[in-house]
């Protein structure tokens, strides 16, 4: 998918790929966002292999973060925002993530849990405002 983005922007470039109430991504901007999603999972260390965990509400971020992260060979989770408490625990526990990525809106619920998550799991915030989670593995973008 991501390599079809990419000639999709070759082909298309400004043409509306995305769009949103608030906000939309043409071709050219959606496949520049999932480079720099993918350079930025990279520089996390992330590579081949590993699992991270989605828990944010539908924009255009949202496939931009997905598509980016695959191009590097890592694997996404999609978890459903609608959980919470254990249902939102086993969702996440059961991949094995290496981090768990957070849209601002959905932090009160990854807080609520991050208690019984592995240690090892990071959990990332992307958004704007502050995210409420544990300050050793908070890292935000927004």
């Amino acid at each position: 998918m991501p390599a079809l983005i990419e000639r999709l922007a070759d082909r298309f470039g400004a043409a509306p790929a995305l769009l949103s109430t608030d906000s939309a991504l043409s071709y050219r901007s959606l496949a520049e966002l999932c480079n720099r999603y993918a350079r930025w999972g990279l520089a996390q260390g992330l590579a081949r292999g590993d699992v991270v965990c989605l828990v944010m509400a539908n924009c255009p971020e949202y496939v931009a973060i997905w598509l980016g992260l695959s191009r590097i060979g890592v694997s996404v989770s999609l978890i459903n925002t609608n959980l919470t408490g254990e249902l939102l625990t086993h969702s996440i526990n059961i991949v094995a993530p290496r981090c768990v990525i957070v849209g601002a809106t959905l932090c009160d619920a990854v807080r609520d849990v991050q208690a019984r998550l592995a240690p090892s799991v990071e959990c990332w915030a992307t958004g704007p405002g502050e995210h409420g989670l544990r300050d050793s593995t908070r890292r935000s973008r927004g």
